[in-house]
């Protein structure tokens, strides 16, 4: 009896002790609480879709003596110099490895280069704002995500050509391989080389002015690849376009 009461008043302050450290934990995270609460009861009120409004057409980018690595005494690259205007299709080869995507993450802010420049137009890429940079550079890569819904409503995410979307598709030659857009929830539905047509797509519906297309080809049937690059052709024409592959077939078109 005596160690069965013993045992009943551990456990009671065992509880105690823990409510208590509960409360304490509440109190201590109580202004990160509200904080969340004021955010969750302010996103009520945001609309919907956010525009952004500072996008400027770029003329050209311009490489100065790029060096792109991640440390000083191990370059992957150096001595870039290159310019990139609208009305070229420009290729960018080479073996896994060797440094293409990490200039692909210069070219779009995220990465300073160990020394040279690279311009956008005047300023430094590094020098505009992500709003900016979001709404100038347009970046596919090999396995871009597939929201959940219909094809529709992915290809419409940030279109910027109203109703004459399907239009410009279709003048690209992307997406006839689909009938009805309201099918294919998820694109689980769909092939590799059409999802990635799919993502395809949706950037180009989005209207940058700079598109890094980064090993789109490179894990995908030959008809769709065929597609896609013909369409990256097309867009050229207008846009500047960088294509990245390791591919040296796929170039043939640069």
């Amino acid at each position: 009896g005596a160690f069965a009461t013993w045992f009943a008043l551990a456990m009671m302050m065992v509880n105690a002790r823990q409510l208590g450290y509960f409360f304490h934990v509440v109190k201590s995270n109580g202004p990160a609480l509200a904080g969340i609460l004021a955010t969750i009861a302010k996103s009520k009120t945001t609309p919907a879709t956010v525009k952004i409004t500072d996008n400027r057409p770029l003329k050209q980018l311009v490489l100065q003596d790029v060096a792109i690595g991640y440390e000083a005494d191990a370059l992957l690259v150096s001595d870039i110099n290159a310019t990139l205007v609208p009305g070229k299709l420009y290729g960018l080869a080479g073996e896994n490895g060797t440094g293409k995507s990490t200039l692909t993450q210069a070219l779009l802010g995220q990465l300073t280069p160990l020394s040279g420049t690279i311009m956008a137009d005047n300023p430094p890429v590094t020098a505009l704002s992500n709003a900016q940079r979001a709404a100038v550079f347009g970046y596919v890569a090999a396995n871009d995500y597939i929201f959940s819904g219909t094809i529709k409503e992915n290809l419409l995410l940030g279109n910027q050509f109203g109703d004459q979307w399907q239009q410009h598709l279709d003048e690209l030659g992307l997406m006839h391989f689909v009938t009805d857009l309201q099918d294919g929830e998820g694109g689980r539905l769909l092939s590799p080389g059409q999802r990635q047509q799919l993502a395809f797509a949706r950037m180009l519906l989005a209207d940058k002015t700079v598109y890094l297309l980064d090993e789109m080809t490179s894990s995908i049937d030959a008809a769709n690849a065929a597609i896609i690059l013909a369409a990256i052709k097309r867009l050229s024409r207008q846009k500047i376009v960088l294509f990245i592959s390791h591919d040296l077939s796929a170039m043939a078109e640069a």
